[in-house]
Order: structure tokens, then C-alpha cells, then sequence
């Protein structure tokens, strides 16, 4: 099927384009033979892992880990730290790892998020030391 667009891509948003296309591709002729998700990527349909006991057994340690001391511990500490003294920790904990986000930003060439990122350091330090 042969479709023109009257109104050129470029002045249409990109959403716009994607639901045509996905509208002109619902409209091809479907193969005769089922297709699943595992035969489009390549893969088998079954693929036998001999890592899973293992995999199962850490998860259940990370879950019970989670479940058993790290929510009951975020808990009491939400319920025995005042929302201030929670806020000024966040706060000494963002300005420890602004280092690494400078970096992070200015190795992208991000140098609108370096900026910003510096003067929100600035700010939160000179303001949160007075």
C-alpha cells in the first residue's frame, strides 16, 4: 500500500509520525505462521539457565535482607527523624557526591547540568553552613 502524506514529517510532532507509521504497518498483510516475541529476537523459545537455583536462592536473601532489616530499619528511622534534621542529611549527602555528578556532566558536554549542578552546591553549602 502506497500512502503520501500530504503535510511533511517535519512539520508534523514526532508522536504524529510514529502513529502513522504504526498505523500504515497494522495494515500490512500478516504472515501466515504464528510469530512469537522469542522468534523475532533470535532466541529460542525455551532457554535453560543452570544458574537458576542459585539465582532463586540469592534472591530469596536479598528479599528476606529487604523485607526483614531494611524497610522496618527506613521505617523507625522516618518515624525517629524529624522531617528538618531528614532534609538537612539529604542535603550533606547531595553536596558529598556533587564531584561525581560535575563530572559526570561535564565528561557528556553537558555544560548547562555542570552549571547548574555547581550553583546548586554553591547555594546549598554557603546558605546550609550559615
Amino acid at each position: 500500500m502506497n500512502v503520501r502524506l500530504k503535510i511533511p514529517p517535519s512539520r508534523l510532532g514526532f508522536s504524529k509520525v510514529a502513529v502513522a507509521i504504526s498505523l500504515l504497518t497494522a495494515c500490512s498483510p500478516t504472515p501466515t505462521s504464528p510469530v512469537t516475541a522469542a522468534d523475532r529476537n533470535g532466541l529460542p523459545s525455551v532457554m535453560p539457565d543452570p544458574l537458576e537455583p542459585i539465582n532463586r536462592g540469592i534472591w530469596a536473601v536479598n528479599r528476606g535482607i529487604l523485607v526483614g532489616a531494611l524497610q522496618p530499619a527506613g521505617r523507625a528511622y522516618r518515624t525517629v527523624v524529624q522531617p528538618p534534621v531528614r532534609n538537612s542529611i539529604a542535603n550533606f549527602t547531595r553536596n558529598a557526591t556533587y564531584p561525581g555528578r560535575l563530572i559526570n556532566h561535564a565528561l557528556q558536554g553537558r555544560w548547562q547540568g555542570a552549571g547548574d549542578e555547581s550553583l546548586r552546591f554553591l547555594t546549598t553549602t554557603t546558605v546550609g553552613m550559615a
